[in-house]
This record gives C-alpha cells, structure tokens and sequence, in this order.
C-alpha cells in the first residue's frame, strides 16, 4: 500500500509539470477609480513554444473609504467591476505585440456584505463601514469646498486600449523589457479613462526550478510610468510613477498551483489624503487551474497592506487560451 501510494505521488508530481512549468503572474491592477484611469500596466510573462493567445480578465473591487484631511475631502462608496480582453502574438522570432480592451462599471455593487463577514472572520479594521447605507454609489472629491468630481449614478463603458510591445532577453528566463501605450477611448467624466495619452516602459523575470520535489517559480517586476495630460485632477497628478511586483507560485498538483504575489506603485497625486498622496501595496492569493496545455483559469483575492490606498478586497479571474 505505502508503495502504491508513493507511485501515485511520482506520478501526480510528474503529470503536473507538464501542465505547470511556468508561473506566470496574476494580472492584477490598483481598481480604485482614482487609480484604475491610468496607464499601470498588466504583468505578463513571455509566450514560451505558443505563438498566440488570448485573455478574459474580470476583476471586481470593493470600495468604501470617508477621508478629509485640511482642505480635502474624500468619499469613496462603491464598486468598479472592469472586464478586459487580451490578445497578445508573436512579431517575428523576437517580439510580443498585444492589445488590451478594458470594459468598466462603477456601482453600488454587491459585495458590501461580503467584505464585512471577511473582515470580521479575520478580525481585520472595518473602516467604520456601518456609517453609510450597503451597496451604494457616492465618489465626491472636494478641495476648498469646491466639488472636484461627483458621481452617485451608475455607470459604464469602454476604457482606454492599451497596445504593449516586449522581447524577451538572454533566453527564457532573461528579462522581459515591455513598453505599453494608452490612448484615451474611454470617458474620463465616467471614471472609464483618464482623458490623457499614458506610456510606460518595465522589466520582468522569473525563474522556474523545483521546490521539495514540486514545480515552483519566483518572478519579479519593475517598471516606470508617464502620466500625460489627465482631464481629472489636473493640478494634483504627478508626472512619473514607478510600480513592481514580486510573486512566487507552487504546483501542488497535475493541473492545480498557488501563487502569491505583492503588487506595489508610488503615489499618483500630491494630496493629504492617504487614498490619493501614498504609495500603494496590495498582496493577492490564489492559484491557477490548467484544463490543458493551452486553457488556464487563474483565480486571486486581494487586499490592500497599505489601508485606503487600494479597494478593501478584490476578486481577480483571468482565463486564458493559448494557440
């Protein structure tokens, strides 16, 4: 019996390579409406042996934050859900273009309810939560008591696209340069678009090895962005951000791996409120599930480590199909 067993874990550990070789990133953004405008880019790795492939990214974040700080005031109560749709090929034996099409709605949401059993399971602060109403809409930005944006309705629409370009260096486990260029398609008056033109250039690597006899990989980001002529907040923005990533992964079984992974940028505004004048830190837990070769479904929660600088929890699924 000890032998069978020992057999089948051989075996489970062997199969599982074959589906899991590469620990790519989660494709999580910042979704704070102050934030979710702007050009951050998308962490992804190279294609490896595939020369296409294409993505489906939801992700919902949940949003309650009543801040004032001298001269400003701050309400954030809500949800933004954005959908986006990644396609990314191959341009020659060196190259990756890709496009990405973002899909936004800002809500009352659901998740109210949700958040608060989460937050007192785990015994985390709930930001005085029960001050307001659940599931409501209210984003009210005031400086010297002059409204600076108001928003209370429902809404949606297209985002900005954003194209990236990359190569990869030094064979598969060099550094990953990407650039990326957003053009303003969505509406900056909805909170679907930032009204400007953004470009930002990064490096990524990962590194695949084996951990107790199990397939792991730890990855690494860095990058630097340029904010060009916002229609929001155009005093306050700042010109250059720089954001990161560090992430590990582990495959526990054939077709199922875990990831961890701590999404980090600068502050985008010169403001008193933390939600805008700090930098930010996320963590996102989950994992991914290969049906094949080809198709995987990655599945992640996120919650802000820096409090009021991100959404107090986020749900990110991404599906992808190579080809």
């Amino acid at each position: 019996m000890q032998n069978a067993l020992l057999v089948l874990v051989i075996g489970l550990l062997i199969t599982g390579t074959t589906y899991a070789q590469q620990v790519d990133p989660f494709r999580t953004r910042n979704l704070s409406p102050l934030i979710a405008v702007f050009g951050l880019p998308a962490w992804e790795s190279g294609l490896g042996e595939r020369h296409r492939e294409f993505s489906v990214v939801s992700e919902i974040g949940n949003h309650y934050l009543l801040g004032g700080q001298e001269k400003e005031e701050l309400v954030l109560d809500g949800e933004t859900w954005r959908t986006s749709l990644f396609y990314r090929s191959r341009l020659g034996d060196q190259w990756i273009v890709g496009v990405e099409l973002p899909f936004y709605q800002h809500s009352g949401g659901f998740m109210d309810d949700v958040v608060d059993s989460w937050h007192s399971f785990f015994r985390l602060p709930d930001g005085n939560r029960n001050l307001r109403m659940e599931d409501q809409l209210r984003f009210l930005y005031r400086n010297n008591g002059v409204t600076g944006y108001f928003l209370d309705k429902k809404s949606s629409g297209i985002g900005d696209i954003q194209f990236s370009f990359s190569r990869q260096l030094r064979g598969e486990n060099g550094l990953i340069l990407k650039g990326t260029l957003k053009l303003p398609s969505g509406d900056a008056d909805l909170l679907t678009g930032s009204g400007g033109t953004d470009f930002s250039l990064s490096v990524f690597q990962q590194n695949q090895d084996m951990f107790v006899g199990v397939p792991a990989g730890v990855y690494w980001g860095a990058g630097l962005l340029r904010i060009n002529d916002p229609a929001l907040f155009t005093d306050r923005h700042k010109e250059w951000i720089t954001f990161g990533t560090l992430g590990v992964g582990w495959s526990v079984l054939p077709k199922l791996g875990l990831k961890l992974q701590f999404d980090m940028h600068s502050k985008f505004y010169d403001s008193e409120l933390d939600a805008m004048g700090k930098p930010s830190i996320q963590v996102s837990m989950g994992g991914w599930w290969s049906f094949d070769e080809r198709r995987r479904l990655n599945i992640a929660i996120g919650e802000d480590l820096i409090v009021k600088t991100a959404p107090d929890i986020s749900i990110h699924v991404d599906f992808n199909w190579a080809f």
